[in-house]
């Protein structure tokens, strides 16, 4: 079983300096339960322990320094080594 919590918000969970014009969705917590051999695990960010996540910033573009020149094979394949 896998849950995702969301919520929706102006402002990046815990606090941030930026602030969106509009609602964004934020997932800040998954949990994936195995039933069969009754493990839980979970993951939750932002966190104390993850100050500036940079996950939670996006649709920043060419503010976060993004251009299309990140996405081309060449830029993935050079990311992968």
């Amino acid at each position: 079983m896998w849950l995702n919590d969301w919520f929706v918000a102006e402002i990046r969970p815990m606090g941030g300096a930026i602030e969106y014009a509009d609602e964004m969705a934020f997932q800040p917590a998954i949990v994936m339960v195995d039933m069969q051999l009754e493990q839980r695990h979970q993951g939750a960010l932002p966190s104390l322990r993850f100050p500036g996540e940079q996950g939670w910033y996006f649709n920043q573009g060419e503010k976060a320094g993004i251009t299309d020149d990140w996405f081309t094979v060449a830029a993935l394949v050079a990311a992968g080594h």
